[in-house]
């Protein structure tokens, strides 16, 4: 990938999710952050949880309105 761009990765690992981005983690049960490689007072962690869910909610909300992708 290229070096100069900002890219994640997410995993949805049953009922947890785990969000990937710059070497760190978080994996997050859609309630509470489970396992996280950052201090969770972080301001970083505290970024990373709110794109995981941010994420989430937005995908969840494609599917259930049959818009995941277009005829």
């Amino acid at each position: 990938m290229d070096k100069h761009e900002n890219h994640f990765a997410l995993i949805n690992d049953g009922t947890e999710m785990i969000f990937i981005e710059n070497g760190n983690y978080v994996k997050h049960n859609h309630s509470i952050a489970t396992e996280t490689s950052l201090s969770e007072s972080s301001s970083e962690f505290k970024q990373m949880q709110e794109k995981l869910l941010s994420i989430d909610k937005a995908l969840t909300s494609l599917l259930q309105n049959s818009k995941w992708y277009k005829n």
